[in-house]
């Protein structure tokens, strides 16, 4: 079989295996305005200079010119978001997870924290985002505390790409403009 057909399959196994979830049970009054639909359609960029992925229901595709005649398909989908209380002052936001892919073998997993633009309160802004690998597994996403909780699969030692085995939770808490991991 082709290797694009691969690919293609990878793709679609991941899409099922991550939990997409939306968690509102301990969100503030404040997040009202952080709405699925908010999250689900909205512009997402990580790092200067950085792909901008502008997603409608979710979902971003494009076919990009990577060098004179030679095209590339990027893909991008979310996986997972949490709304709650973002940092340890209960300042309201989303936290999203999503994938994105360039035609190549991997698929790579972002996290985002999205909170309200202080002067247009329906507004949505980056406040930062990291990378959490390629082909990992999402198991749980939540706002804990003032800080990102993620759940994991990660690769083992002698776990083949498309198979991560090690559970891992990673915290991340709202520094500046980082995520840093606690």
């Amino acid at each position: 079989m082709s290797q694009a057909f691969f690919r293609l399959a990878f793709f679609l196994a991941s899409l099922l295996l991550a939990l997409p979830s939306v968690s509102q049970a301990t969100a503030p009054a404040e997040t009202a305005t952080i709405s699925k639909e908010s999250i689900y359609n909205r512009s997402y960029r990580c790092g200067d200079g950085g792909a901008a992925f502008v997603f409608a229901n979710g979902a971003f595709a494009a076919k990009v010119e990577h060098s004179p005649g030679v095209f590339v398909n990027i893909e991008a989908r979310i996986m997972a978001s949490a709304l709650g209380a973002a940092t340890p002052d209960g300042k309201p936001g989303a936290a999203v997870i999503y994938t994105y892919t360039a035609g190549g073998e991997g698929l790579y997993f972002v996290l985002t924290l999205v909170q309200p633009k202080a002067s247009k309160a329906p507004e949505l802004i980056d406040a930062a985002c990291t990378e959490l690998g390629d082909r990992v597994r999402v198991e749980a996403l939540k706002l804990e505390n003032g800080q990102i909780v993620v759940d994991m699969l990660v690769h083992g030692a002698n776990d083949q790409a498309c198979c991560p085995t090690e559970p891992r939770t990673m915290r991340f808490s709202l520094k500046g403009d980082m995520l840093v991991e606690n």
